[in-house]
């Protein structure tokens, strides 16, 4: 197997192992790779979803969150309805297709440092990029 096709392969294990994550029991699928924010961030795309304002118990108004995050989760919440671990689950589809989006520009951008006019050399620099961007050891700890 050719340099190139072997790191697409290994990014393609490496994505299957990382959604791999969404279909843990339930009593695990709230530990990592989530961190004690996400409680914070749940709890307002939830009550957001809900009606309820931007707040974590249901009355009272916060500001100390990150916007953009819990705005994007909002309609997953909304999908899920009042099955928060389906909410989860969803959240952690969107994280894992965030991972790999992100994977996949970073292979770009290695790729622009590379010479243009060898098209073996950027293809294997891309690939080889975006699967060392996935085998991150934090993911799989």
């Amino acid at each position: 197997m050719k340099t190139p096709q072997t790191f697409a392969v290994l990014f393609g294990i490496i994505a299957i192992c990382s959604l791999s994550l969404v279909f843990r029991p339930d009593k695990s699928v709230l530990s990592r790779p989530l961190c004690d924010d996400a409680f914070y961030a749940f709890a307002i795309s939830h009550n957001l979803a809900q009606g309820n304002g931007v707040t974590i118990d249901g009355s009272t108004l916060t500001n100390g969150f990150q916007p953009l995050y819990v705005f994007l989760c909002v309609p997953l919440f909304a999908l899920a309805g009042r099955n928060q671990m389906l909410a989860v689950r969803l959240v952690l589809v969107f994280l894992w297709l965030m991972y790999l989006g992100t994977g996949f520009l970073v292979g770009k951008i290695v790729r622009g440092f590379v010479d243009p006019d060898d098209e073996h050399s950027t293809s294997w620099v891309c690939r080889m990029a975006a699967t060392l961007y996935l085998s991150a050891a934090i993911v799989f700890l």
